[in-house]
C-alpha cells in the first residue's frame, strides 16, 4: 500500500468511527475522529502523484505536521481544487 492509499484508508476509517461515536452521543470523540479524517484527506491530496501537478507544489513547501499550513496551501489554490474536484467526480462516475 502506498502512502496516498494509506492516508485515504485512514480518512475513511476515521469518518466511520466519527459517525459511530457521534451516534453514541460521544460528541468530543466523534468530532476528534472527524477532524483526523479531514487531516488525512488533506494529506492524501498532497501525497497522490495525480494531484501533484494540479497543486503545483515545491517539495520544501509541504510540512505534514502542520495541519494549518496544509489547509492554507489548499485554500490558496482554489482553481486547482476546482479542477481536482472535477477530476475526482469523473473518477467516481466512470
Amino acid at each position: 500500500m502506498n502512502p496516498d492509499e494509506a492516508a485515504l484508508l485512514r480518512a475513511q476509517l476515521h469518518v466511520r468511527g466519527g459517525k459511530r461515536r457521534i451516534s453514541q452521543k460521544k460528541l468530543s470523540a466523534g468530532i476528534a475522529a472527524l477532524h483526523d479524517a479531514f487531516i488525512f484527506a488533506m494529506q492524501r491530496f498532497f501525497l497522490s502523484p495525480d494531484y501533484e501537478e494540479l497543486l503545483n507544489l515545491r517539495d520544501n513547501e509541504i510540512d505534514f505536521d502542520d495541519d494549518y499550513n496544509l489547509f492554507i496551501i489548499l485554500n490558496n489554490r482554489t482553481s486547482s481544487i476546482k479542477q481536482l474536484r472535477k477530476r475526482i467526480l469523473n473518477i467516481y462516475h466512470r
